[in-house]
C-alpha cells in the first residue's frame, strides 16, 4: 500500500511539474503583434546570429512582431513611423501581449548635449526631419549603435527619431530601472475614451482657477474641443495599477479661451478608483 501510494504522489508531482513547465512555455511562445525585450537585446539585420548589429536596446522596450522566422528568432519593428527600425531578434529575449509588457520594468536611460540636437528618420544623414531639433536630455533613449542614438519623443512610443552620434560629444547621464511601464488598456479594462470622458466631467464639476484653466469661462461645448493626450503607466505593486494622465489643452486654431488642465484618472480593471488634479 505504501509503495503504491509513493508512486501516485511521484506521478502527481511529475504531473504538476510537466504542467508548470507547460504554462511556461505557453507564456513566452512568440506571438504576432506587441512585446517587449527582457533583457539587453542586439536588432540583427538579419536571422542569422553571426549578423550585423543594428541597434543594441535596453530591457523595457516596446516592439512589434511582424513576423515569426522560426521558433528562436521573430521580425521585429522597434519606434514609431517618423523613426523606426526593422530587424531580427531572439524569441527568448522577449515577452509578449500587453501582459508581457507590464510584466517587465523599462530602464530611464538618458544622455546629455553641450546643445540642441538634430533628429532623424533613419540612421541616415540624408533623412533630417527638417526643421526639428530636441534638448538629448529630454529625451527616452531606447537604444544605441556605434554612430546613432535610437531616442522616444512620445511616453506611449506614438514618435521616435536617431540622433546622430558623430555631430557632437555626448554623455550618459542617467541609467535607472523604473518602477512602472507605459502601457495600453486590454478588453475589460477602462478604456483611454471612458477616462477622458470621466476626466471631462470631472473638470466641468470640480473646475479650478491655474494653469490656464478657467472654469466660468469654459463650457462643455469648449471642453469638447480641445485635445487630450493621454498616458497611461502602470504600477504592478500599487493596489490600483492604472494611472491614466490627461492633458487636456485647446488648439491654436480654436477660439476661446485658454484651456489648459492636467488630470489623473486612477483604475483598477474596469473600475474607476478616484480622479484628481495633476501638479501641472
Amino acid at each position: 500500500m505504501m509503495k503504491k501510494m509513493r508512486i501516485a504522489k511521484t506521478w502527481t508531482m511529475a504531473l504538476a511539474a510537466l504542467l508548470l513547465t507547460a504554462s511556461f512555455a505557453l507564456a513566452d511562445a512568440p506571438a504576432l503583434g506587441t512585446a517587449v525585450t527582457t533583457d539587453y537585446v542586439q536588432l540583427l539585420e538579419s536571422p542569422e546570429d553571426s549578423a550585423r548589429v543594428i541597434m543594441n536596446y535596453y530591457p523595457g522596450v516596446r516592439v512589434e512582431v511582424t513576423e515569426i522566422v522560426s521558433d528562436s528568432v521573430v521580425k521585429v519593428t522597434v519606434g514609431a513611423a517618423g523613426g523606426a527600425l526593422s530587424g531580427y531578434m531572439p524569441v527568448s529575449l522577449l515577452s509578449y501581449g500587453e501582459e508581457g509588457v507590464r510584466s517587465v520594468m523599462p530602464m530611464l536611460v538618458r544622455y546629455r548635449a553641450d546643445s540642441s540636437v538634430r533628429l532623424y528618420s533613419a540612421c541616415d544623414r540624408g533623412a533630417e526631419r527638417t526643421g526639428e531639433v530636441i534638448e538629448l536630455g529630454s529625451a527616452d533613449v531606447l537604444g544605441a549603435s556605434d554612430g546613432w542614438l535610437h531616442v522616444k519623443l512620445d511616453k506611449m512610443m506614438l514618435d521616435s527619431a536617431f540622433v546622430d552620434l558623430s555631430q557632437q560629444k555626448v554623455m550618459l547621464i542617467q541609467s535607472d530601472p523604473l518602477d512602472y511601464t507605459y502601457t495600453y488598456p486590454t478588453a475589460g479594462e477602462v478604456s483611454m475614451e471612458e477616462a477622458i470622458r470621466e476626466g471631462k466631467r470631472y473638470l466641468l464639476e470640480h473646475g479650478r482657477r491655474g494653469s490656464g484653466w478657467n472654469h466660468e469661462t469654459c463650457t462643455a461645448e469648449m471642453l469638447e474641443l480641445c485635445e487630450a493626450d493621454v498616458r497611461v503607466s502602470y504600477y504592478p505593486a500599487l493596489e490600483s495599477p492604472m494611472h491614466f494622465e490627461i492633458n487636456f489643452h485647446k488648439p491654436k486654431d480654436v477660439d476661446g479661451p485658454q484651456i489648459y488642465a492636467w488630470i489623473n484618472v486612477i483604475a483598477k480593471g474596469g473600475e474607476i478608483v478616484s480622479i484628481n488634479f495633476g501638479n501641472g
